[in-house]
């Protein structure tokens, strides 16, 4: 399940995302916002209000796993936070936990992994690349096996346009902003899922 919880931003948006696994009684519901981070005690509230809202068989036997794909590039979630958009963004990850759980249905699942290091480096000891990609995929079962879900995993900062300024002279764009001299950037003026976002939608 993917839904926008951001407006319409100048690069791209910003989602959340929730799959549901079950296996006998056992159901694990893993949600995934692009966001910098999300700290203990706040994917603690967010999974409050989803089993708030889980059918009761889930509410208390669920596994909720919540993460974040460690985005630079959207709205901070650790240092200055705006709590007005951090409470729309807990909602609406709890709905997708919910959203999930209720769109279980047969499937069969497949995993692979390989090794994928474009640019991956490390600044600060000890050195440490790790260059797996893991992939989960998951298909209905019998009929057309259509795809359920594709879960991706691959360990590098999610920061690509970090440090990027525009090629060219801007200066008298920039004017027109009230933005001169060192202050004709794009730094915290933008929104964006990064590559992660750019990732989901080639796979989708």
């Amino acid at each position: 399940i993917t839904f926008q919880v951001f407006p319409k931003s100048l690069l791209d948006d910003l989602r959340t995302t929730a799959l549901a696994l079950q296996r006998g009684d056992q159901t694990v519901i893993m949600a995934t916002a692009d966001v910098y981070m999300i700290f203990s005690a706040d994917s603690a509230e967010t999974e409050r209000r989803a089993r708030k809202l889980l059918p009761a068989e889930l509410s208390t036997s669920a596994q909720i796993i919540i993460s974040a794909t460690h985005n630079h590039h959207g709205p901070d979630t650790a240092f200055s936070v705006n709590d007005d958009w951090y409470d729309v963004m807990a909602n609406q990850v709890a709905d997708a936990i919910v959203r999930a759980a209720a769109a279980l249905e047969p499937a069969t699942i497949e995993v692979a992994t390989g090794t994928h290091r474009f640019g991956q480096a490390d600044a600060r000891d000890p050195l440490i690349v790790d260059p797996r990609l893991n992939v989960l995929h998951v298909a209905a079962a019998g009929g057309d096996q259509h795809t359920i879900a594709t879960v991706i995993q691959w360990a590098s900062h999610p920061e690509t346009t970090l440090g990027w300024t525009p090629p060219g002279d801007y200066s008298a764009q920039c004017a027109t902003k009230g933005r001169a001299g060192d202050d004709c950037n794009a730094e915290g003026r933008y929104f964006t899922a990064d590559y992660p976002g750019i990732v989901r939608e080639q796979v989708q």
